[in-house]
């Protein structure tokens, strides 16, 4: 179901601002919003590295008692995501981890594409390999469903969700001063907002789907009390795809858990996504200084909006916009960016998320927004929820001559933030929406 939104006629009364105007307040909007979100202008740098020390050293604990416990669980553990990019915001409690397991290395595993038939074709999807020099692993296979002749074995995804998992969680239990509380489901409302005590650790569990899934897309999901604040930590474990001749001008590429929706297409779990890591140097994924202000800004905004609809949706798929999705938006708009400042910027942002008539002050809204993945032929995507609500943001910010005291208020005091989320809600009409297409037979999400 499209969605045709109108600006308040609020807003409207103020449209005859010059445009350079609107611009401005944009750009200034972006400029204190980056730097006041920025968790190195929020904490001291000295606090930061004790806490982001604390909690690798607490991620190579858990990898070393993986080894004791098998060796085959053995991985390199490497820091990525927006905290190891600098494009973490308000507070240090997510923490990302590629888990590049030994297994890569070992003679017998090989890394493959997918067959010319696979429906993944060209998506960016690949094989683990199977071969008979690691039989005495006791690795769980799948066959390849359609060619029952076919001896080529591949390594079931089921490794990550399932083996990998249940070897974190023994060595959870195993790690001194570490309270292991066991199995959360940790996406549950009352459980995001639990402050855990320090040292107080628990692993994600979802039984609506069996525990086949490693936690937080493919990553093994934990939450950990630190003296700073509660943080989650991702392990993305994941099969290394070796370069026939290692080069450090090349991409690393990784094979990691995917949840295999087409199980019937080439035997059950068989599917592994791939990802990429940028050689050091390589500014494929990396952004100029105006461009990371309006990242980190957009992130913000789709945080406030978690924060307004938490309690309302059951699944975060439908009120959030990862941060990979707009680190791609950003990625793609730089190429061929004219902009002269970064109020412009944010313009031409809107405007890959929706069609907007500048002249009626109109915006035609999609059930989903895509935009193309930077190394692959497929499609990241958002929901129309959150584009109504990143266009509403916008908007207000356009068009409040407060805007600066207002977004001073939201982002230094919780009593001003919570009355700016009321207001959200209102005009946002979102349980008009909801209600809306109920009664008329659609599902907005």
């Amino acid at each position: 179901m499209n969605i045709r939104l109108l600006v308040s006629s609020e807003m409207a009364a103020s449209g005859s601002e010059p445009s350079r105007q609107k611009v401005k307040q944009l750009e200034d909007f972006v400029k204190y919003t980056s730097e006041s979100v920025d968790i190195k202008n929020r904490y001291p740098c000295e606090q930061l590295d004790k806490h982001a020390s604390y909690v690798k050293k607490l991620v190579e604990t858990i990898n070393e008692k993986n080894g004791e416990y098998n060796p085959v669980f053995k991985s390199r553990v490497e820091p990525c995501g927006s905290y190891s990019d600098n494009l973490k915001i308000m507070e240090p409690d997510e923490f990302d981890f590629k888990m590049v397991m030994d297994l890569s290395k070992q003679p017998g595993i090989n890394v493959t594409d997918v067959e010319p038939e696979c429906g993944y074709k060209a998506w960016g999807y690949g094989y683990v390999i199977v071969g008979p020099e690691v039989e005495t692993l006791d690795l769980p296979t799948t066959v390849n469903s359609r060619d029952e002749y076919s001896k080529q074995v591949r390594l079931s995804n089921e490794f990550i969700s399932i083996n990998v998992k249940q070897a974190v969680i023994r060595s959870l239990e195993h790690i001194e001063n570490v309270n292991f509380i066991g199995e959360r489901k940790l996406d549950d409302p009352e459980e995001c907002t639990r402050i855990y005590n320090p040292g107080e650790i628990s692993i994600h569990t979802d039984p609506k789907r069996n525990n086949h899934t490693p936690g937080h897309g493919p990553s093994i999901w934990l939450r950990v009390g630190t003296e700073l604040c509660t943080t989650d930590i991702d392990l993305c474990f994941c099969i290394e795809k070796l370069q026939k001749s290692p080069s450090t001008s090349e991409s690393r590429k990784f094979l990691i858990y995917t949840d295999d929706t087409m199980a019937g297409c080439c035997g059950t779990f068989a599917h592994w996504l791939e990802s990429v890591i940028d050689p050091p140097g390589d500014r494929v994924m990396q952004l100029n200084v105006k461009h990371r202000q309006l990242l980190l800004t957009l992130k913000y905004i789709v945080n406030l909006m978690r924060e307004c609809w938490s309690g309302d949706l059951n699944n975060t798929l439908y009120y959030n916009m990862s941060s990979y999705f707009l680190k791609t938006v950003l990625v793609h708009h730089e190429k061929t960016c004219q902009a002269r400042n970064v109020g412009e910027c944010f313009e031409n942002v809107i405007e890959m998320f929706c069609e907007w008539d500048t002249n009626s002050n109109t915006f035609h809204i999609g059930d989903v927004t895509y935009v193309r993945d930077i190394h692959y032929n497929r499609n990241l995507k958002a929901r129309q929820l959150v584009v109504i609500g990143v266009v509403w943001f916008f908007q207000q910010i356009r068009h409040s001559p407060t805007h600066s005291a207002l977004w001073r208020s939201i982002l230094d005091s919780d009593a001003s933030k919570e009355e700016f989320l009321i207001r959200f809600r209102e005009q946002c009409h979102f349980k008009a929406l909801k209600d809306g297409a109920t009664k008329m037979g659609l599902k907005l999400w």
